[in-house]
Parts: structure tokens; C-alpha cells; sequence
């Protein structure tokens, strides 16, 4: 990149710098109207916060900071990201009014507000206030050797060890040995010289701190001694690359002779302004100061704008200062005339930050293409941006416009103009001029659009016209004209639109005309015509092509052939060009076209070949074998064309490589006699010499910028996502993230827009997607496992960073796809085959055979419903305690009807607040404790208020990470054997209280053989009856049996019988 910019820009800045290279480019067009240098602006409509710019620089890793009035930006060549306090916010920057940045050796970056100094945290996207440092405006921060950082307030200056968190305060009185006639307005800038010298500029002078002696040294302004500091408001201050020191101050720009000798009384030469000598500073406030890597000051002026003085000529006693000042009537230029800070990136580009008007950027090599055109109210400069045609005749340029003729004069860089006249009957005819030829005899012809043909007469500066006279057959065709062309023999021939092709005979100042009517040329609308090294014509038309045979006069006609790819691509002609080789090459509105004399084929060139655009206006070769190609979107160089047409190679340039407009016009291009190429345009015209036209040879960082899961951004800090995107470790996604994207840049700040992409997720696309300047990748529903997304990208010339950026990621699966939950369902399927295994060995017959074989085959096949008819309960749980998987036993263990009223629910929402409370406490201790719970007895209600038992064991349910993502329960119904256990001892409890109430008869009872009484305890005889109701629970009836009746009543017992037989007869 070094050597572009040294070859591109650098001569540009020495056309103004110096005398000897402003000669040189004004041999190749340089005029006054070219000196500018081309600004490309940034501003609040490109998304900065604020158009105040008051300090700029670039981080290590190749992004761009701005701090403005109102807000901290950082960008990566498209979009700002912007920081502003939130007084909500802890770790918001403490002050959106940012003034000034500073990146330390360790790479940290540090913000200076007016609130006080923030490190910004990368890892976590925040900020950290620095409470050791007041709250109070932070101007300059700066680092010495030794890692201290060294901090300027309004009041006092702070020396900062930040590894050990200590401070050492310095106040004025300390810095100026309590001197009291002084100004107070803050400590405005420090600067660490090569030698470590700790300068700092302040309101009220300039001070060298003497670390030795831990004091300082002060510089002030003395009205008596010329060689004192200039002014004690003191803004600036900068070391260039040979130790000098430049010090900006309110009255301009000094340097300190003696600086190197740190002596008490320093010695200043002032630069000041001086309306006498246009050379001299510009009037105002030195605001910045920067030196570039090719040795050029630049300064930054309140209300004077930007000034450049090349170190490399400097000498004491001469004054050489360029200006760039804001010009309201050119979009390039500085865009506000004061600048409060100058930075140069990694690239070599310049950023300007100005007060009100955002960002100014020049670009190394954006001078490549000079741009020429006209400046409202100054008439040395192009009368029209529309321009048509080129002729270069010895010392002039001659320009056609839509505003009329224009000379440049190449040696003392003027214009003079020829327009149209209507009081004039030897002005131009008309100031449309389309077409410019001068022929052997020294005659300038001048086409134009509805004024005729012009003859220039040098001399007395007239024209003579020459217009179509519908009643003279000798008068040229029409008055539009395309073309005007002189052959070898000296024949001018003149290509009209509606008139067909004249040629003029000079002497007795007559037009022949070929037309459709009498001869075989195919239109009368001619807007171009080339001789071909054979002496012949070529004509570009409307409708093709034509060939004139200028020996018989007959016409040949080339055209388009529907469906023959080898016929011309388009009737519709643009251009036509004969290389050194002699080919020829025909430009039309459907691309490039390579004649071939021998088949009388063409060969095509299109922009899937290369080219930018379809439309080619205008062909010019370069003195190396290359094209230079106008289109309609830019300028496009075929590279090596007349050698190797057969490997089209196209380079192309676009508006932001610093051309006159996206699209150039017709025909309107020129290659000078110095080997200058011209385009024009729309806009006025670009000149530039194709040597000098080198490639960025910048290999541009790639960097991730934005993460997005379902298109909404994922804020850097996130878990899982910060360290990710900023150092590129894994970055850990859900398998229910199934849409992310990711966006990226390459940080190359020339042309970005012009920056390439390709990228790849490894593990999923097997080649890399090149998009163009498309800079999002999105995926959907990547299956979990172990991917790495990579990116590469190139700058705006094509230069490819290969090696790119690399993110791993790492998709985790749903929990029913982890290995422990498989093991599980192994560990289930296992004791299931084992059960069957040993089910199968108790069957001996073969029908129980082949049912086991069944079920077995439907086990495998269907595991979910093994688990279903596990008498078992089985069902997991998710860390918020709901529930993910259930089987049939489980369901009805609940007194519930179907999954749907279980799953995803926590039992709060299925059993009453007290059993939920007991559940949810044991599923907290097994997640949290890792522990099992084991074959605990609890009940649940049901659905219809009725209670079931159940023996528990739940146990923590873990991923391949061995994490605990939940726990897994097993749920025995045991309300059967509660309810029988509970039944037997019941009636134990019966049995055991019967048995209190019965007096059991042991032992010998005495009992008469006579009467049957019995003798009780005290030997007194009682009857049977009597004692056993005494010994037991037992009650006696009375009654008499059958046996004793017959004795006690025969009679009675007699006629019942006889009652009895009579009744069943």
C-alpha cells in the first residue's frame, strides 16, 4: 500500500508542493483547476452521530474511532456503531461529548470525555469509568515508555500507572512554579517526543517536564524576544521524522530550533499568516498537526482550513504552504473550514475531522483519475460538465460541450471559450458540439447539434458554417452531426443523423452524400467512422455496422443474427476502434465486439466476462496493448487486449476511484500525445496517466461486526456470544437457534464498497460462497454437532486476505438426542431384552415362542412403546421443573387421560400447592445436589380427588457435558398393596381387640354326669348355661330339640304328624 500511495498520491500533493512537479503535470494537464485534492466526506446522513469530529484513530484491530460532540462511533468502512451515555447504565460511556482517544501499548483503548476517562471493555462491549481521574474534561491522553499514562484536564495533569491504580496529581502552580500572571483554560495536549520527553501545551504556554528532576520546564510568550514562543494558547504539538517539534498555537505554527537540547530558553520559528504572500499559512488557530508517511505537515486551522508543507523541501526562510479550503460549488472539497483533528490509518489515508461537517477522508491513489470540471463563477475553468469530444492540437486541448467549443491552453493552463452567438453570424453555429477534426491544412472542423458544420478560422478566431440546405443536393445532409473524420488521402467525411455519411470536397465546397437512397450504406444516422490501416472506412450506426470499400464505394453491412452467438451482439452501435494490431473492435449497447476478417464473425465480450457494464460508449488504447472502455457504470481496462483477446481480463473503476460520474459519454475519449488518456462524462471529464493507475496491495483485515439469531441482533456480552465474535473462541448455540446470521467486513477504508466475500461453514457447505460485496451469511437448521464458519474477504482491488477468520461453533442437541439420555434408554432397552431373555427361557412351547419373538421384534422397533407398557411411571423433567417425556403409567399414576394434559406443565399445575411444594423441593435438591432420591413413598391426588401411592426415585439427568439439564423419575404404583396392607391391619387391629374381650375356658372343668351342673372356682355347683355365660361372651336361648319333645309330648307330637300327612294328600 506504501507504494501506492507514494506513486499516486504523493505527486499529486507535490504539484502544489512543489515547483519542479507542478511543471511536470502541466505538461500532462495540470491547471490551477486541478490542484485540488478530491475529499471524500463522512457525515451524520452516513449514520455519524455528530458532525463535530474531535479526535480520530485506529484500534489494533484495523477499526476506526471517532469521538464527536455527541457520541463515540466505530467503523468498519459501512456502518457506524455509536456509543452514548445512559445515565440508566453503570457501564455506558460516562459522556457522549467525546474528546479525545488513545490506544496504549497493550492495546487498550482509553476515551476521554468531558466527564472524565472510560477503558473500553471489548470483551463485554461497555465501558469502565475511571473514578482515580475527576470527573472533569479529559483533553489529551498520552503513554511514555514506561507504560504511564499521562492525562490533561482543565485544571491539572494526572500521571496514571494503571497496572498498579495509582495517581500523581500536578496542578498549574506545580507545572508553572506558582507563576500567577497566567491565563487558565486547561491543559490542551500532550505529546511524548521520541526521547521520551513528556511536552504538554496548555492556555498559558508550553511545558517540558524534566523527569529527573521531577519539575518542569516553561516555554511563554515574550513580546520583547522575537524568538519566544508566539502565543501561550498552545493547541498542537508534533515530532517529526527528523526531531524536530512543531508547536500550533493561536497565532500560528512555530518550531522549536533548540528542542532537542531541552534548554530553559527555547528558541521559535514562527510560520504566520501574511495577506502579501499567498504562500504563508492560512489565518487562524493551529487546531491539529500530522505528519504522513511521505514527510508532508499537515495543519489543521480554525476557520482556515487544511494546510500541507512538504518536510522533504522545507527549508527555514521559505514559506510554501498549500490551502484547502471548503468550496460550496465543489461536492470534493474540504467540507468546513476548520479542522480539529488529523489521523493517519494503517492505509495510508488522511481523516480529517471537522467542526459542524463530519469526516473528510483522502484516500491514497484517489487522485489516480483527476477530475476536471466547471466551477461556477470562475471563468478559467470548463464552461460545461457535459462533455462530447477530445482533440489535441500541439499546446491545445480542444473540449466539445453541450455549452459550447472550449481550448485549454496545456503550457499556461487557461480556457477560452466559443459559444454560440445569435448577433453573431460568426460565432459557432451552435453550442452542442459533438464532433472536432482538424485536417492536413491546418483546418479545425467543428460538428454540432443543429448548427451545422463549422470551419475554425484561427486567425480571426470566426467560424464558417456549412448547413443543410434541403434545395441544394451539394449541401451537407443535416445539421446534427456525430462525426466529422479526415482519411489518408485527405477526404472529410462527416456522419449525420438523418443525412447519411458526406464526404466534402474542399475545393469546390461541395457534400457528396451517401444515403438509403442511392447507395447501400444501411442508415442515414452515422455516429461514427474510423480508416482502417487498409485505407478502407468503417461506420457505426443505429443498425450495425458498415464497411465502405472506399475504392468501389460499396457498402457491407454487419449486424445482429438472432440465435448466432458468432453474429454481432446488438444493431445498436456505440463506438468502433481499431487497435495497433489492426483489429477491430465494435462497441455496442450489448457489449464489446472483436471482428474477425477472415470468417467475418465476431467474437463477444460481456459483463460475464468481466466488464461492468453491457453499454460500451468509447475504446482507447494505451501504449502497453490495454483498453480503457467508457460504460455506463465506470471505466473498465481490458488488460492486454491486443495480445491475449482470447483471456479477457477486466479491471474495473468505479465513481469512488474518483471519476467524473458513474456512466461516460459516447465516443468521448482521447489519448494524448504524452500518453494522457481522457474520458468525458456527465460531469465534466477525468485525465490520468495509465502508468500511474497501481493496485491496493493492502491485505485488509476480516473481522465479524454483527451476530444475529432469528434476524434480531445479539448484543456483544451475551453469554456464550462476546468472546466469540471479538477473539473468535466457540460460540455455543441451541439447536433451537435454528436461523443465525452473521455479518463481516474487511477493513479496508478505500473504496470499501467495492471490498469481495466468500465464505463457508465447514462441517456443511463443501465450497466457499463467493457473494460479491454481500456481506451477511445466514443459516437455518444445522444439525447439532461441531461446525467452523469461515470468512475471506478482499480489497477494493481484488487483493484477497486468504487466510480470513475462523468461528468455531457448537450446535448442542435436544436433550432426547445427548448420550445419556440414549444410555438411559440403552440401560431400559437392556433390562427390557434381559427380561424378555429370561421370560423366553421359562417358555417351552412353541406358541410362546413365537409370541415372544413378536414382541420382541415390536420392542425393537418401538421402543416408545416398551416404555409405555412398563407398568412403571417413567417421565424427565427439564431444569425448570416441567415435565419432557411421559409414559403411559405415569399418565394414569396421575389420574390424568393423555400426555397432553402432562407434559411441558409443573406440578403446581397438576397437583394441589402442598404435594407441588414437597415434589418441587426433592427435584431441586437432585438438580442442584446431583444426589438421587431413592424409592420414596408419596401420594398424589388425581383428577377425581382420589389418592394413589406411589415409591419414587428420581436421579439427575445429564448431557454428554456431563451437565444437569434435568432428572429422570420412576414412579411405582403401589396404591394396591397400600390399600392391603392397610386392610390387614385392620383386621389385625379386629382380632387383637376381640381377643382383649374373650375369657378363654382352659384347664379341667368338674361337671356333674348326672345333672351337668358345674363346680366353679368356689366349688359352687351351677348350671351349664349359667358358667359359660360367666367364662364368655356367649348369650343362651331356650328351647326343646325334636328327640326330647317326643318324650316330653308324645301326644302333642302325635297329632301334628297325623295334621301334617293329611295336608300333603
Amino acid at each position: 500500500m506504501q507504494n501506492s500511495f507514494s506513486e499516486i498520491l504523493l505527486p499529486l500533493q507535490k504539484i502544489i508542493i512543489s515547483a519542479w512537479l507542478f511543471i511536470v503535470l502541466l505538461v500532462s494537464f495540470a491547471t490551477a483547476q486541478i490542484k485540488d485534492i478530491q475529499f471524500k466526506h463522512l457525515t451524520i446522513n452516513d449514520g455519524l452521530s455528530h458532525g463535530w469530529i474531535l479526535s480520530i484513530i485506529q484500534d489494533k484491530y484495523g477499526f476506526i474511532w471517532i469521538g464527536t460532540n455527541d457520541g463515540l462511533n466505530s467503523y468498519e468502512g459501512y456502518n457506524f456503531r455509536v456509543y452514548k451515555n445512559n445515565p440508566r447504565d453503570q457501564y455506558s460511556i460516562s459522556s457522549s461529548n467525546v474528546m479525545f482517544l488513545f490506544e496504549d501499548s497493550r492495546g487498550d483503548l482509553w476515551i476521554g470525555t468531558a466527564t472524565g476517562l472510560n477503558l473500553y471493555d471489548r470483551k463485554n462491549d461497555r465501558f469502565i469509568q475511571y473514578p482515580e481521574i475527576p470527573r472533569g474534561s479529559i483533553f489529551s491522553i498520552a503513554e511514555d515508555k514506561d507504560k504511564i499514562l499521562w492525562i490533561s484536564t482543565a485544571i491539572e495533569l494526572y500521571r496514571f500507572d494503571s497496572k498498579n491504580d495509582s495517581v500523581r496529581i500536578y496542578t498549574q502552580s506545580i507545572i508553572t512554579h506558582n507563576k500567577t500572571d497566567l491565563n487558565t483554560g486547561g491543559h490542551r495536549v500532550i505529546f511524548i517526543d521520541s526521547r521520551n520527553n513528556l511536552w504538554i501545551g496548555s492556555s498559558y504556554g508550553l511545558h517540558l517536564y524534566n523527569k529527573e528532576k521531577d519539575s518542569f520546564i516553561n516555554y511563554y510568550y515574550n513580546d520583547k524576544n522575537p524568538h519566544s514562543l508566539s502565543n501561550n494558547d498552545v493547541y498542537s504539538i508534533l515530532e517529526d521524522k527528523t526531531g524536530r517539534i512543531w508547536i500550533g498555537t493561536a497565532a500560528g505554527l512555530d518550531l522549536f530550533t533548540n528542542a532537542q537540547d531541552r534548554p530553559s530558553n527555547g528558541v521559535f520559528v514562527h510560520y504566520q499568516n501574511s495577506k502579501y504572500d499567498p504562500n504563508s499559512i492560512s489565518q487562524g488557530t493551529i487546531l491539529s498537526l500530522l505528519e504522513d508517511d511521505k514527510h508532508n505537515l499537515w495543519i489543521g486551522i480554525e476557520n482556515g482550513g487544511l494546510d500541507i508543507l512538504d518536510l522533504d523541501t522545507y527549508k527555514k526562510d521559505v514559506n510554501r504552504f498549500v490551502h484547502y479550503k471548503n468550496n460550496p460549488n465543489r461536492g470534493t472539497s474540504l467540507s468546513n473550514n476548520s479542522v480539529y483533528s488529523l489521523f493517519q490509518d494503517k492505509q495510508g489515508s488522511i481523516w480529517i475531522g471537522t467542526f459542524g461537517n463530519g469526516i473528510n477522508i483522502i484516500n491514497p491513489g484517489s487522485e489516480k483519475f483527476i477530475h476536471v470540471e466547471n466551477e461556477p463563477g470562475i471563468s478559467n475553468s470548463l464552461n460545461n460538465n457535459q462533455v462530447n469530444v477530445f482533440l489535441e492540437d500541439n499546446d491545445f486541448l480542444w473540449i466539445g460541450t453541450e455549452g459550447g467549443l472550449n481550448r485549454y491552453h496545456k503550457k499556461d493552463g487557461t480556457f477560452k471559450h466559443y459559444v454560440h452567438d445569435p448577433l453573431n453570424k460568426r460565432s459557432i453555429g451552435s453550442n452542442a458540439v459533438w464532433a472536432l477534426c482538424k485536417d492536413k491544412r491546418g483546418n479545425l472542423w467543428v460538428g454540432t447539434w443543429g448548427g451545422g458544420l463549422n470551419r475554425f478560422d484561427s486567425k480571426t478566431e470566426t467560424f464558417e458554417h456549412y448547413y443543410y440546405d434541403p434545395k441544394d443536393t451539394n449541401s451537407i445532409g443535416s445539421n446534427n452531426m456525430f462525426s466529422v473524420f479526415e482519411d489518408s488521402r485527405g477526404n472529410l467525411w462527416v456522419g449525420t443523423m438523418g443525412g447519411g455519411l458526406n464526404m466534402f470536397d474542399s475545393k469546390k465546397k461541395i457534400f457528396t452524400r451517401y444515403n438509403t437512397s442511392n447507395s447501400g450504406i444501411a442508415t442515414n444516422y452515422v455516429q461514427a467512422i474510423i480508416e482502417t490501416q487498409n485505407g478502407d472506412l468503417w461506420l457505426a450506426s443505429v443498425d450495425g455496422f458498415s464497411h465502405l470499400d472506399i475504392t468501389t464505394k460499396r457498402f457491407e453491412r454487419f449486424q445482429n443474427i438472432e440465435n448466432d452467438s458468432t453474429s454481432l451482439s446488438s444493431n445498436r452501435s456505440m463506438s468502433i476502434f481499431e487497435d495497433s494490431k489492426g483489429n477491430i473492435w465494435m462497441g455496442t449497447d450489448v457489449g464489446l465486439n472483436l471482428f474477425n476478417k477472415v470468417t467475418k464473425g465476431f467474437t463477444r465480450y460481456q459483463k460475464e466476462h468481466g466488464l461492468p457494464d453491457n453499454s460500451i460508449n468509447s475504446i482507447v488504447e494505451d501504449k502497453h496493448g490495454n483498453f480503457w472502455i467508457g460504460t455506463n457504470k465506470g471505466l473498465s481496462k481490458f488488460i492486454n487486449a491486443i495480445n491475449l483477446p482470447a483471456k479477457p481480463e477486466f479491471k474495473n473503476y468505479t465513481y469512488g476511484d474518483g471519476l467524473q460520474g458513474h456512466g461516460f459519454s459516447q465516443r468521448s475519449c482521447l489519448r494524448g500525445s504524452d500518453g494522457m488518456i481522457y474520458f468525458g462524462g456527465s460531469n465534466g471529464f477525468n485525465v490520468f496517466d495509465p502508468d500511474k493507475i497501481t493496485e491496493n496491495t493492502f491485505i485488509p483485515p476480516i473481522v465479524i461486526t454483527d451476530f444475529q439469531v432469528f434476524n434480531k441482533s445479539v448484543p456483544i456480552g451475551e453469554k456464550g456470544y462476546e468472546s466469540a465474535i471479538e477473539k473468535t473462541e466457540d460460540l455455543t448455540l441451541s439447536y433451537k437457534q435454528s436461523v443465525f446470521s452473521f455479518d463481516f467486513a474487511a477493513l479496508n477504508y478505500i473504496s470499501s464498497s467495492k471490498n469481495q466475500y466468500a465464505y463457508k461453514m465447514e462441517g456443511f457447505d463443501n465450497d466457499w460462497n463467493y457473494v460479491g460485496t454481500k456481506r451477511t451469511a445466514t443459516y437455518t437448521n444445522l444439525d447439532p454437532g461441531k461446525y467452523i464458519f469461515r470468512v475471506k474477504g478482499s480489497n477494493n482491488d481484488g487483493v484477497w486476505n486468504e487466510k480470513g477468520i475462523a468461528l468455531p461453533i457448537v450446535i448442542t442437541p435436544p436433550y432426547w438426542e445427548t448420550i445419556w439420555f440414549r444410555l438411559f434408554l440403552v440401560v431400559v432397552a437392556a433390562g427390557i431384552v434381559f427380561w424378555i431373555y429370561r421370560w423366553r427361557m421359562q417358555v417351552r412351547d412353541l406358541a410362546a415362542q413365537k409370541r415372544m419373538d413378536a414382541a420382541l421384534t415390536k420392542d425393537r422397533n418401538l421402543l416408545r412403546a416398551v416404555i409405555d407398557n412398563i407398568p412403571d411411571g417413567i417421565y424427565t423433567k427439564d431444569l425448570n421443573y416441567r415435565k419432557t417425556l411421559t409414559n403411559r403409567a405415569d399418565v394414569t399414576n396421575m389420574g390424568r387421560k393423555s400426555e397432553a394434559e402432562v407434559l411441558g406443565k409443573d406440578d403446581f399445575e397438576l397437583f394441589p400447592k402442598e404435594l407441588a411444594e414437597g415434589f418441587i423441593t426433592d427435584d431441586r435438591s437432585v438438580i442442584q445436589t446431583g444426589r438421587a432420591v431413592i424409592n420414596r413413598e408419596e401420594y398424589v391426588i388425581d383428577g377425581e380427588g382420589q389418592k394413589h401411592f406411589l415409591l419414587t426415585t428420581k436421579m439427575p439427568f445429564r448431557d454428554e457435558q456431563n451437565q444437569i439439564i434435568g432428572l429422570i423419575g420412576i414412579g411405582r404404583d403401589i396404591t394396591g398393596r397400600k390399600k392391603a396392607e392397610e386392610e390387614r391391619e385392620r383386621l389385625i387391629k379386629e382380632l387383637q381387640d376381640a381377643a382383649a374381650d374373650i375369657n378363654v375356658l382352659s384347664g379341667l372343668v368338674p361337671i356333674c354326669s348326672s345333672c351337668k351342673k358345674i363346680r366353679d372356682d368356689k366349688g359352687y355347683w351351677t348350671q351349664l348355661e349359667g358358667y359359660i355365660q360367666a367364662h364368655s361372651q356367649a348369650k343362651f336361648s331356650h328351647g326343646v330339640c325334636p328327640e326330647c319333645m317326643e318324650k316330653l309330648y308324645p301326644d302333642f307330637m302325635a297329632k301334628k304328624r297325623n295334621e301334617e300327612g293329611q295336608k300333603e294328600k
